[in-house]
């Protein structure tokens, strides 16, 4: 037996190679890693590893080893440096076969096969078999495959094995085929109706199992030989990689060639024991060995590295105010601009911003409005109908497509308005005229563009399909050229002697083999397709075309549609179907050339989830195998239409409740049971059958009877009768009409459009307001209605409601007698309310509590957005109520009021306050013009009265004019010493550029102020003093108070000064709360306003502020004769440090008695509290007599915990131990632990006395205190018993855990669970 060979040497790559294919970890590459040359490496180390392990076995068992060492040695010599098989060094391993005997394996690579011949006595055994499974086998079975080897076998008598050419066919064909694809043996895949190989799976090795067999099969006989059944792992992996990675066939045909032969061998001989499985185990683990030591000498070891694949110019601002004045230019200019701009080529575009920039603004604005809802719904409607006229009148043909826009949810709409309903009912009549639909291929057709832009790209096609039918032939050509050359030449080897030990010399394969070379530069030829740019269907070529250069106008018409039908009536494609890829057309090499893109990103285009041909990894395709048809492909696109928003494919619209639901106003969270049925939508016009009311009783609200629940249900039910609904509970109510859930199913019975009809635009549910009869029987209830609650200001909900009944059909009704009996009671209602709004503010001012006040002054608040919704009227009728200065003063009033109070009002998103609130700006927006119309033209004196009453000093001397530079919404009035101005729009007042009712917002906002004053208004004027700016018109709690500003010195914030005046003219000035932070204690700081008494008056009973000696800078806080220590003195930084386990700094609670020269101590949150006298050291309990700090804190247990503190008895000197309640943490700290507990508020304070003869902490016998103590002997274990308990943490827990006073607890507290669940989990297991 000859020597074994040197061992090789390993590298990092080699390493990672075989680590990977051997022992297939759970991490493998995602991509193809073949290597030719670290295939050698891997024979070359089961070779060195067969010799080492025939040293080692008996000698029994070395002769079956000898013939696999050569076996092996056999197959590492006819395999070339590319994988591929030597044709000479095969006919040389086919002679010593038959001479010598023995195993040769052969690898056929390229067809994914192996070849095992065996001489046995006179025989030639051959046999067959696959290598690497299919991706299908792989990717389907879970777990390992079971697999059979050999397959085909057959046997040759060494007469014809040695029969003249056998020999050197049998090499020629398995080298062929070793190196050399052929065609029909790769997996089909189809696309665009073409077949294609898929060369991302295996080769199917008929080629050598049926083929080559059937060539040997006339001068063989089969046989029956040993088989074995192996369970093999493999993988097929791959991601953004051209092939994937799956385990060497290499080492599977090793592993079955040792495993078959010992097999055989061993029977044989007669030899019991699996000398395969011995032999694996000590490869895997040599293996391992000279990874690791490859690793361990590599200077950065093995590193893994981790990819990380990871209005135009503000023409719409964000005010509400602004949106409405948007609102109204849409509304009474939009036809005339569309008019001017109709044919132009970027209006289309124009208005798609448009849309766009009003949503975005809007929407999060208006969200919980549903009258600002349908303001936007309506607004957007009439903005997408002109951007389809102006698309319609470039292109005439889109007039007759189906725009799919469902008309029937605009019913959901709330309109308070009859303006509003026209608009509706003329966008319906717009829509109504263009239902017919028409394919774009119509306009194909018709457009010579589009069709020259066909033709082009078909003739650039036909063109390069031309030159790459050229370069097929040149490539073919070369490639047999190539291989002739090949053929008529020898490889190339060399004699070297690998080990200078033995004098044996070893052939090699020269790496300058001009054969070789001649192969590897006919293996690289490759061809790269040609696709076909557009679909062979010819419409949908014709639609390819048309988005190649999509007209302008009609993308933005189709964006702004697409936006309008998803995002604002929310609809929905059905079914959702996102892309698994995304090719689109600009990104298309056959079409980008020819690509024309629009002015901005177009949202909807084609889009493909499947990849062009040019994009899978069969684009580039080796010239051995391929013909014209397998170069020349059709066109692989899928297209379809995709939403690049929502990217989502552009499928059928779905609509949804999303948009109705958004319209509707929402009661009560109390009261959410009644929300459905306020819910009809144009499929259920009518809302839910009456049974629904009587079967659903069980969800009436708690505070409803049944009676009035039923009633109040049954309102909105029946579109036709909800008006005559309404007047019978007026008539005779069973609805409590001062409820606010009243008040908002009034509010969607009246305002909701409903369905259309064709002889009236009041639609189908208010048409009876037409009728007088119907009108003034409804007029005559809501005035006894009105009536009966004109002294009662709590039934405001009910006030609110009738001024509702009243304005509808004031807005819809065009009977004048009607009208004017409505404006008669919209009169009677703003009285009463009005009177209701000065009566609780008086009320409020003689509240002498902050609560009341402010709950009484957001009460006169709200009152005042319900009288202010009395003037919620169409123009011409809102200004001829204005010309009256009565009303045009109580509306100034009340505008004040609620701008100066609207910080006390409940905003809850949805609410009716809220709906007021808006309703409120959009009536100050239009009427602002006509106010000051009368106000600055005419001399109108309402302004005037109004400011009187909130400004008794008040006196006008001068006329209103406009502002300079403020708009037409500023007036002023007053001269240089006095300037008053007035804004229409917010009802601001400002007095010399300051406002009288209230403090500006920065003060208000000011800690210092919320600490005075909470949340109530200080009503201001200016101050007289100097360095102070304000001072508060009324008294508060007796004292006149002035405000002021003063900087912070390197700071941009800034302090507000409070001087306050009392009646015994003293005078005291507040001290911020950063002035005393970090030198008192943090209860003192913060729970208290520290006032400086200017002229020394203060009361020696209350802790009052001094300033320290002269030349000493800052404050010291004194009671009698107790003087509270300085936090930063070095008194209590000493007693910090030995309180610093239980207690901050900043809360300990140091004083000073004077007279009896102790210093008081005390601990509030642990309500502890502790003496030092004067002179001594010992720092005495209070609570515990008789007892002292203990100058030593060691326990001698509980080693760690830092959150304790020991007591000692002056006598006896027994011991305590004082632990917090709390959180326990811990954390490392050197070799033990650090285990702290948590701060809190109040804290229960555990006693445990020191028993030092049973060596123990004694607890005082509640369970929580077991528990607790427990506990922290867990968390403070160490491997060395405890001193005192001579135990271990852990031993001492579990003994408490097991003594019977555990067990005397019956019932255990949310506090004992707790505890029990952290000691659950210092537990390793469960």
């Amino acid at each position: 037996m000859s020597a074994p060979p040197t061992a090789p040497a390993l590298s990092l790559e080699a390493s990672l190679y075989l680590f990977h294919h051997v022992f297939l970890p759970p991490k493998l590459p995602q991509s193809d890693d073949y290597d030719a040359g670290c295939e050698l490496i891997l024979l070359d180390s089961v070779i060195n590893t067969l010799h080492k392990f025939r040293a080692l076995v008996p000698n029994e068992n070395r002769q079956v080893l000898g013939p696999v060492i050569t076996m092996v040695a056999r197959l590492r010599e006819i395999r070339g440096s590319h994988g591929d098989v030597s044709e000479g060094t095969l006919k040389e391993a086919l002679q010593k076969l038959d001479t010598e005997g023995g195993v040769l394996p052969v690898h056929i690579r390229c067809q994914n096969a192996a070849v095992l011949m065996t001489r046995n006595d006179n025989a030639i055994h051959v046999e067959a078999f696959e290598l690497s499974p299919q991706n299908e086998a792989v990717n389907s079975t879970v777990g390992r495959l079971q697999r059979q080897f050999p397959g085909p076998s057959f046997i040759l008598d060494r007469a014809t094995f040695n029969a003249p050419g056998l020999q050197d066919t049998i090499a020629q064909t398995l080298a062929t085929m070793s190196h050399q694809s052929v065609a029909g043996t790769k997996p089909q895949v189809k696309k665009a109706r073409q077949e294609h190989d898929e060369d991302r799976d295996t080769t199917n090795p008929k080629m050598v199992t049926e083929f080559f067999a059937a060539f040997l099969r006339p001068c063989a006989a089969v046989f029956d030989g040993l088989q074995i059944h192996k369970n093999t792992r493999e993988e097929v992996l791959w991601l953004d990689s051209r092939f994937p990675w799956r385990r060497s066939p290499l080492w599977l045909l090793v592993r079955v060639a040792l495993q078959l032969i010992l097999r055989r061998l061993c029977r044989r001989d007669g030899i019991s024991g699996d000398i395969y499985k011995h032999y694996m185990v000590y490869y895997m683990s040599s293996l391992l060995n000279d990874c690791l030591k490859k690793t361990m000498s590599d200077e950065h070891g093995l590193k893994l590295s981790i990819n990380d694949n990871t209005a135009q110019a503000r023409l719409i601002s964000n005010h509400l105010l602004n949106l409405a004045a948007f609102e109204d230019w849409v509304r009474f200019n939009l036809d005339s601009w569309l008019e001017v701009h109709l044919s132009g080529e970027d209006t289309c575009q124009q208005l798609d911003n448009l849309i766009k920039h009003y949503y975005g603004v809007a929407s999060p604005l208006y969200s919980h409005n549903p009258e600002a809802v349908s303001v936007m719904l309506l607004t957007i409607l009439e903005l997408w109908i002109a951007c389809d006229k102006s698309a319609s009148d470039i292109h005439p043909l889109l007039g007759d497509y189906d725009n799919c826009i469902p008309m029937d949810m605009f019913e959901a709409l709330v309109l308070p308005y009859r303006s509003q309903m026209e608009r509706l009912a003329r966008a319906e009549d717009y829509m109504n005229q263009r239902r017919r639909r028409l394919r774009f291929p119509a306009f194909f057709d018709q457009s010579i563009e589009h069709q020259n832009l066909l033709a082009e790209i078909e003739d650039r096609a036909r063109s390069e399909r031309t030159q790459k039918q050229l370069e097929l032939g040149q490539k073919h050509q070369k490639y047999r050229e190539l291989y002739a050359l090949a053929d008529q030449l020898e490889c190339t080897y060399y004699r070297v002697i690998p080990d200078p030990r033995f004098d044996l010399t070893e052939s090699r394969h020269s790496p300058n083999c001009q054969r070789c070379a001649y192969k590897s530069e006919a293996e690289l030829i490759k061809i790269n397709i040609h696709e076909w740019p557009l679909s062979t269907d010819p419409l949908q070529a014709k639609t390819t075309v048309f988005e190649l250069n999509v007209p302008r106008s009609f993308a933005s018409w189709r964006d702004t549609t697409i936006f309008f039908l998803l995002n604002v009536l929310r609809l929905a494609y059905f079914p959702k179907e996102q892309p698994r890829a995304r090719y689109q057309l600009q990104t298309y090499s056959g079409l980008s050339p020819f690509f024309t893109p629009t002015n901005n990103s177009q949202r909807v285009g084609l889009l493909s989830q499947d990849k062009p041909h040019e994009a899978t990894h069969r684009r580039s395709k080796r010239i051995i195998d391929v013909t014209e048809e397998d170069v020349c492909l059709e066109n692989g696109l899928n297209l379809c239409y995709f939403d690049q928003e929502t990217d989502f494919f552009v499928t059928r619209f779905e609509t949804t409740d999303e948009t109705a639901s958004s319209c509707i106003y929402k009661v009560p969270q109390s009261s959410s049971t009644l929300q459905e049925f306020l819910f009809r939508p144009a499929y259920s016009r009518n809302g839910p059958s009456p049974n629904t009311v009587i079967a659903s009783q069980d969800i009436c609200p708690h505070d409803m009877s049944l009676e009035e629940y039923k009633a109040l249900c049954s309102m909105p039910l029946g579109v036709e009768i909800q008006w005559q609904n309404i007047l019978r509970q007026l008539a005779m109510p069973s609805v409590v009409f001062k409820k606010v859930e009243t008040c908002i199913f009034i509010l969607q019975i009246i305002r909701q459009a409903g369905p259309s009809t064709k002889d009236s635009v009041l639609r189908a549910g208010h048409v009876i307001l037409d009728d007088d009869r119907f009108a003034t029987v409804l007029l005559a209830e809501i005035a006894n209605a009105a009536g009966r609650i004109e002294e009662n200001w709590e039934s405001a909900q009910e006030l609110s409601a009738l001024i509702f009944l009243t304005q509808r059909v004031l807005s819809v009704s065009t009977s004048t007698r009607v009208r004017d009996l409505c404006l008669a009671q919209l009169s009677t209602l703003r009285t009463t309310s009005f009177k209701w709004v000065t009566l609780v503010r008086e009320q409020a001012s003689y509240s002498d509590t902050d609560t009341h006040r402010n709950d009484l002054i957001a009460r006169s608040t709200y009152l005042a957005l319900i009288c202010v919704s009395t003037f919620d009227i169409e123009s011409p009728v809102l200004e001829q109520i204005l010309e009256i200065e009565r009303n045009a003063a109580v509306w100034i009033q009340c505008c004040m009021m609620i701008h100066d109070r609207k910080g006390l009002l409940d905003m809850t998103p949805g609410c009716l306050l809220q709906i007021l609130y808006y309703r409120w700006q959009i009536v100050s927006y239009r009427s602002y013009r006509v106010l000051a119309l009368n106000v600055v033209h005419k001399k109108k004196l309402a302004i005037d009265l109004a400011i009187k009453e909130a400004w008794a000093a008040y006196h006008s001397h001068s006329p209103w004019s406009v502002a300079p530079g403020g708009g037409n919404h500023w007036l002023v009035t007053g001269d240089r010493s006095l300037l008053v101005h007035f804004n229409l729009l917010t009802a601001e007042l400002l007095i010399n550029g300051r406002p009288l009712a209230r403090l500006p917002s920065d003060y208000e906002s000011h800690k210092t102020y919320r600490t005075l004053f909470g949340q109530s208004p200080v009503d201001v004027m200016p101050s007289e003093l100097p360095g102070m700016q304000f001072s508060g018109q009324r008294k508060h709690i007796g004292h006149t108070i002035h405000l002021g500003k003063e900087s912070i010195p390197g700071s941009e914030d800034f302090d507000i000064c409070v001087r306050a005046f009392s009646e015994e003219h003293r005078v005291r000035e507040f001290l911020p709360v950063r002035l005393l932070t970090g030198a008192f204690p943090d209860a003192f700081v913060e729970d208290y306003a520290h006032w400086y008494d200017l002229d020394g008056r203060a009361s020696s009973s209350h802790w009052r502020l001094q300033r320290k000696r002269p030349g000493q800078n800052g404050w010291c806080l004194v009671k009698g004769e107790i003087s509270l220590v300085n936090i930063r003195s070095q008194t209590a930084g000493s007693l910090f440090s030995i309180l610093q386990p239980v207690e901050r700094a900043s809360r300990l609670h140091c004083k000073f008695h004077t007279s009896s020269s102790t210093l008081e101590i005390d601990i509030p949150h642990l309500r502890l509290s502790f003496s030092l006298q004067s002179g001594h050291s010992s720092i005495r309990s209070r609570q515990y007599r008789g007892m002292k700090i203990d100058p030593d804190q060691s326990l001698g247990t509980l080693v760690g915990l830092r959150s304790k503190l020991i007591l000692l008895h002056e006598n006896d000197h027994s011991r305590k131990v004082l632990i917090p309640d709390g959180a326990v943490t811990w954390v490392k700290d050197g070799g033990h632990v650090a285990v702290n507990i948590g701060w809190q508020a109040v804290s229960k304070l555990h006693v445990y006395s020191v028993d030092n003869q049973l060596g123990r902490l004694v607890d005082n016998g509640s369970l929580q205190s077991k528990l607790m103590l427990c506990y922290l002997h867990a968390v403070t274990s160490f491997c060395v018993p405890d001193v005192l308990t001579k135990k271990t943490g852990t031993e001492q827990s579990l003994s408490i855990l097991r003594s019977a006073s555990m067990r005397s607890f019956s019932q255990l507290t949310p506090e004992n669970i707790s505890i029990l669940v952290e000691l659950a989990c210092l537990t390793p297991c469960t």
